[in-house]
């Protein structure tokens, strides 16, 4: 049986955080499509790749090499989901699909082929097994360019069918008829998302499957088919209680996972509440033995105890259109951690500051570094009142009172940050940059009686004041706001 070749078209917006970071010249991924008769083969296939590298091994097994009997889009799911760890080249990967490699060659996966960009889109080429290694190489060092590489080897993707137009159809996982090909028992497409994987989704009864899913999906055109949305309806959930819609649907999830294997096994989403846009959406995190999934050997009832038997973990996220599953991705890719400790903080700019995110390099230098999810500052972008010529009003009383006057609204914005410290909040309306650790800005207390007073302090001592502030380890001496009449 040959393996099928076929791919999703885009790799973004998994791969896009990669594009701009400074990477050491990693090793490529080898994957294994075929059986091998044995692990001297399997060295073998890695020596003939490496055999023009002069020594190094460009090319070396992934640590979830053996995929034998699997399409090659097993491999892109088990490339994307390796990508955080950095262990090897995250454009490239080579697959072994025909036993007979030595003439056939291998398939070389690109995640970026250069032709847009804004979008990554994903090819391959077949090229011989010797010479894996230096192209993977020379396309890591841009000697050499994709473009050139496939004018070299030619564009053949190892298809039998020989009907040009039918490939579109297939890649986007539709039938002949142009209808949708539902590959998966909960209707998901055969055609992956761009991430590689789908999001489980678990509602209460009265959720209606197709509204939520639309709402989150975060694509941009026209409407998708419905078995093409990241978010596949898993099961019911019983209402009125988290715990108990929880603990059902760590039972259930272990055997959707065998009915969709690319299913993201370890988080998945809940709809607990009928007011979930206000209210939120529930992340959960399980952590079990997961290949039980594929192990035919497993059967419904014991994949259903090891769900029981899970440790899990929840977050709540606000409900809305690409923020949901934003942050579910870059959780699942490492940028964003799965939860911070640290306290958090409202940040304003008045209407005097052209750049408003320069003066909090003055305040946190670290904070273009600091991973999405584990902000010290907030930055929040003020709607200040304008003049009868269509100019800001720069007064600094009214800009300060406008900021006031929207800090709820924000706060509410940020409800399921359970860091957010919202008494406090600085603003500063002067230029600031990194070398103003010194200089003063305004430190911020909201009263519960809706009172307010202001207090000034040096810009790089901020964060360490409010802490301290917000844990009651210094004393507030701030001087009380009088609203203009």
């Amino acid at each position: 049986m040959s393996v099928d070749l076929t791919l999703p078209a885009t790799s973004s917006p998994a791969i896009d955080p990669y594009k701009d970071v400074p990477d050491p010249l990693l090793p490529f991924a080898l994957y294994i499509h075929i059986d091998l008769p044995s692990e001297d083969e399997l060295s073998a296939i890695e020596n003939e790749c490496n055999s023009q590298t002069e020594g190094s091994a460009a090319v070396e097994r992934a640590p979830q090499h053996d995929l034998s009997g699997q399409p090659l889009r097993a491999a892109l799911t088990n490339h994307l989901e390796g990508l955080s760890t950095r262990r090897h080249d995250p454009f490239y990967f080579v697959a072994v699909v025909d036993k007979n490699w030595r003439e056939a060659g291998v398939i070389l996966v690109t995640l970026d082929d250069g032709s847009d960009e804004d979008i990554c889109h994903i090819d391959q080429m077949r090229v011989p097994a010797k010479e894996a290694g230096l192209v993977l190489v020379n396309l890591q060092l841009a000697n050499v360019d994709w473009d050139e590489y496939k004018e070299t080897y030619g564009d053949d993707q190892g298809d039998d069918d020989d009907d040009d137009d039918d490939d579109g159809d297939e890649r986007r996982g539709r039938s002949e008829g142009g209808e949708i090909d539902e590959g998966f028992s909960d209707g998901a497409s055969i055609t992956l998302p761009n991430v590689g994987y789908w999001i489980g989704l678990y509602t209460i009864p009265e959720i209606d499957y197709e509204t939520v899913m639309r709402a989150l999906n975060p694509a941009w055109g026209p409407p998708l088919p419905s078995s093409e949305l990241m978010c596949r309806p898993e099961g019911r959930v019983p209402q009125g209680s988290q715990a108990e819609a929880v603990a059902e649907a760590v039972r259930l999830h272990p055997t959707r996972c065998r009915n969709n294997p690319y299913l993201h096994r370890a988080m998945f989403l809940i709809v607990d509440t009928p007011k979930y846009e206000e209210e939120g959406i529930l992340l959960v995190q399980m952590k079990w033995a997961e290949k039980e999934a594929d192990n035919k050997d497993t059967n419904l009832a014991e994949l259903s105890k090891l769900g029981k038997e899970a440790e899990t973990d929840t977050q709540r996220l606000p409900f809305l259109n690409a923020t949901t599953i934003t942050i579910f991705n870059e959780i699942k890719a490492g940028y964003r951690p799965w939860k911070h400790t640290h306290k958090s903080f409202l940040a304003y700019a008045g209407p005097n500051v052209q750049y408003p995110s320069a003066y909090l390099a003055a305040v946190d230098k670290t904070f273009k570094r600091r991973k999405s999810g584990s902000e010290r500052f907030l930055e929040k972008n003020v709607q200040f009142p304008l003049a009868a010529d269509g100019s800001v009003v720069r007064d600094p009383k009214i800009a300060f009172e406008t900021v006031l006057a929207q800090h709820r609204g924000f706060v509410h914005e940020e409800r399921f940050r359970n860091t957010l410290c919202s008494s406090y909040f600085i603003f500063c309306d002067k230029e600031l940059s990194s070398s103003d650790a010194k200089a003063s800005l305004a430190l911020v207390k909201v009263d519960r009686d809706a009172s307010w007073s202001t207090m000034e302090c040096a810009a790089g001592d901020a964060y360490r004041t409010l802490c301290d502030l917000a844990d009651e380890k210094q004393e507030w001496r701030g001087v009380q706001v009088m609203p203009t009449g």
